[in-house]
């Protein structure tokens, strides 16, 4: 009997041993390596790409000698949660055997003008062993037509090159709206305000081009600054340099936006004759010319608070003069001008004649924060940049004209 028993505990072990390996066998089916880093033409979730065939890219981490890609799954969808619930209603590409992981062209998948992707991959490695699916990016079409722009170019009908510029419109919702994007073309720099509120933290947008020939074009997302009922999107806008004696451009810019309901009822709204504008309380100074930077000439008893919200009154405010200029138009997908850091002075120093001067510690591009003190309205503050600790000014480079 002990030798029955003892038999049948040893077949039992036999049985239970092969379930125990399955299981450990079906634990390991998925790769140790993991996929990180997506990016469409080069860039982590771009907004307006204009190309109609984007590339996509990935990378690979993992520290197992010898590791590789043997192959690869895309899967797109309009919406992130439908692609966390493993749906792709935009596209999917099955298993494709290739190594490659870099500006893989999306040959296979019809794009259109605005249309908004949400993606995601996974990759075998050199034992065929599936990753898993990496975290989910997304990108955007941009306006890939010149009919695609129903905005037309506006400009402020009276204010001179230097100055500076406020530019708004009303407008109403009826539905919230699921995704809304605003597109920005500018000769100049602008920064987008809808209801009060900046969309992003970019500054000295759009980038520089040959601007005779050719303007950037920026893609703002704008959805969570809408609301139901009345809303306000409004624009800054200062010369840049459309002023340079290379290229004398007009002073003008460009807006086309976009939205949907969760329903799919398109909202659409463009700059055209009916937007309002005034003068800002800042200008441009000087020949922007070679060493002749110029200035910028700010006015604190000319700022109007709330300029750029719902419940401003902008009665007073002129009509825009809409125009028409012959530019190609590309998206800018390079990163953005920002902010990147605050340096703070490391001395000041009082000199003759009211003056004093401030030792930055390093030569750097950027704003200057002061606070004054004493100061009575109408005061004015003369502002002089300079590389080095001799000079008083450099390059006529100066905020508020020569004294």
């Amino acid at each position: 009997m002990n030798f029955s028993v003892f038999h049948c505990s040893r077949w039992i072990l036999i049985f239970l041993l092969p379930l125990f390996t399955s299981t450990l066998i079906a634990k390991e089916t998925k790769s140790s390596m993991l996929v990180t880093d997506l990016r469409c033409e080069y860039v982590q979730n771009p907004l307006g790409v204009d190309v109609e065939i984007p590339n996509l890219s990935w990378k690979l981490i993992d520290f197992t000698r010898g590791q590789r890609q043997t192959a690869y799954e895309i899967c797109i969808a309009s919406d992130s949660t439908l692609l966390k619930n493993g749906k792709a209603d935009v596209w999917s590409s099955g298993k494709i055997v290739s190594p490659q992981s870099t500006l893989l062209p999306l040959k296979s998948v019809k794009l259109h003008s605005g249309q908004l992707c949400y993606w995601k991959v996974r990759a075998y490695d050199k034992d065929n062993k599936a990753t898993s699916w990496s975290n989910i990016a997304r990108f955007s079409i941009g306006l890939l037509q010149a009919s695609d722009w129903k905005g037309q170019w506006i400009k402020h009908p009276t204010a001179s090159k230097e100055k500076h510029c406020w530019f708004r419109k009303n407008f109403k919702l009826d539905k919230v709206l699921s995704s809304a994007f605003a597109y920005v073309a500018s000769i100049g720099y602008h920064e987008l305000y809808v209801n009060g509120k900046k969309v992003d933290d970019r500054i000295l947008a759009p980038s520089l081009t040959r601007l005779d020939k050719r303007a950037m074009y920026i893609t703002y997302d704008i959805t969570s600054f809408l609301k139901k009922g009345n809303n306000t999107i409004a624009v800054w806008y200062g010369p840049g340099w459309s002023i340079y004696e290379f290229f004398r451009m007009p002073q003008v810019f460009k807006v086309q936006m976009n939205g949907f309901t969760s329903d799919g009822e398109l909202f659409s709204l463009q700059s055209d004759a009916s937007w309002k504008c005034a003068v800002s309380n800042s200008a441009n100074n000087g020949k922007c010319e070679y060493r002749d930077h110029g200035a910028e000439l700010l006015d604190a008893t000319r700022y109007v608070p709330d300029w750029n919200t719902v419940s401003f009154d902008d009665s007073q405010w002129q009509q825009v003069k809409d125009t028409v200029i012959n530019i190609a138009l590309s998206s800018q997908i390079m990163p953005p001008t920002r902010i990147l850091e605050t340096i703070p002075s490391q001395s000041i120093t009082s000199l003759p004649n009211n003056k004093y001067r401030a030792d930055m510690g390093k030569n750097y591009t950027g704003w200057i924060n002061l606070q004054l003190k004493g100061m009575q309205r109408g005061d004015t503050v003369v502002i002089k940049v300079a590389d080095d600790d001799k000079s008083e000014q450099d390059f006529a480079q100066r905020m508020f004209p020569q004294e």
